[in-house]
This record gives structure tokens, C-alpha cells and sequence, in this order.
């Protein structure tokens, strides 16, 4: 595809708001089908200290989802859904039926890694022209204007 212009910070866009979409409905269902669901589903399944994880969780993807869509803290969020989505393979989703349940955690958990690597791509709230790395060292996100 020789001449055509790449966009890449505006496909991690796109991926952040599917992702981001995803992990807020997600966290939203566990809510409004009632905790207490959410609870016995994790009791059953082995989670240590359901009561206490299960609104976290919940709450991790209902908040991080919307955080994710307007591109704030996107790669701290994305760091806590590489944990929850590791979890959610190892605890429900291979042991239920080996790895043909594990597609969408699977790609949950690519995405946050994309994010970890990328940061926010195009068009995130909290981002600007430079990102700062998990070491404190700053690139630029954006190329520079006119280099001539």
C-alpha cells in the first residue's frame, strides 16, 4: 500500500473505544443484574474474597471502560485490566472449556497490552502531543509539524 498515508495512533483509537466499550458494559451487567450475582458467581468459581472482588471488578471495568473511551489514565487502567483479564483466563475461562473460552479475555488482555505499549492513540483526553513511559522517559506521540 505504497502512498497511502498510515494513521496507526487512530486504529489504537478505534481499539480504545471498542475495548473501552466492552469493559463498560461488562462492569455495568455485573451491577444492575444485582451484586449479589456477581458474588455467588465468584464464590462459585474460586475468587478469593468475593464480596470485596466483585464490586471492585465491577466497578474496575465500569469506570476503567468509561476512562478508557475518553483516553484518560489509559495505560494504568490498561495495567489493572492485564491483571483482571490474566485472572479471568486462568480462573473461568480455560478451566471451563480449555482454551475455546478464552477468545474474548484473551483479546481483552491484547488490547490492554497494546495500550501498556502505545498509550492512548488519537483524539484521548489525557495525553497531548507527548507521553511519558512507566520509566519517565518522553517521546512524542504525534510527528513533528514541518521539519524542513
Amino acid at each position: 500500500m505504497n502512498g497511502l498515508p498510515l494513521y496507526p495512533s487512530y486504529g489504537i483509537f478505534i481499539v480504545r473505544l471498542v475495548t473501552g466499550g466492552v469493559f463498560a458494559v461488562h462492569g455495568y451487567q455485573k451491577f444492575a443484574g444485582g451484586i449479589d450475582r456477581t458474588i455467588g458467581f465468584f464464590s462459585k468459581i474460586g475468587i478469593p474474597a468475593p464480596s470485596l472482588m466483585a464490586p471492585f471488578i465491577g466497578g474496575l471495568e465500569l469506570i476503567g471502560g468509561i476512562l478508557l473511551i475518553l483516553g484518560i489514565a489509559t495505560r494504568w487502567i490498561s495495567v489493572l485490566f492485564v491483571c483482571e483479564m490474566f485472572v479471568a483466563m486462568v480462573f473461568t475461562a480455560i478451566p471451563a472449556r480449555n482454551w475455546g473460552a478464552a477468545e474474548l479475555p484473551l483479546m481483552l488482555l491484547a488490547a490492554a497490552f497494546l495500550f501498556i505499549l502505545s498509550g492512548p492513540g488519537a483524539l484521548a483526553v489525557w495525553g497531548g502531543t507527548t507521553k511519558t513511559d512507566f520509566a519517565g522517559s518522553t517521546s512524542r506521540t504525534s510527528p513533528p509539524a514541518n521539519t524542513r
